[in-house]
């Protein structure tokens, strides 16, 4: 092999030809415009994340009542509400026992 005509890979040091574009060995883009150009069309492809604090994200088969939080942990607020309903019916028989 004559060494005038190839190059060094930067991401696995194997030996490629000079005018390659792609390393043969790891598949890493060596030349940079090209490179550049593949990083440009795969960060235009991702769709931005929404969220949403309605608890309108994707739902989970698990509980219908869990929202996910921007770290990705979930909360459940289905009960919060559950809670408040159940304690105003109580305020509610209360007054109205009051009354009587």
């Amino acid at each position: 092999m004559d060494d005038v005509n190839f190059k060094k890979c930067p991401f696995c040091a194997e030996s490629v030809l000079f005018e390659a574009k792609k390393c043969k060995h790891c598949g890493e883009t060596i030349d940079i415009a090209l490179r550049v150009a593949e990083e440009a069309k795969r960060n235009a492809s991702v769709s931005p994340t929404v969220f949403m604090n309605t608890g309108g994200g994707p739902s989970s088969s698990s509980s219908s009542s869990a929202a996910t939080t921007p770290n990705g942990s979930t909360q459940n607020t289905g009960c919060g509400c559950l809670f408040l309903i159940i304690i105003a019916v109580f305020v509610i028989l209360c007054i109205y026992n009051l009354i009587k």
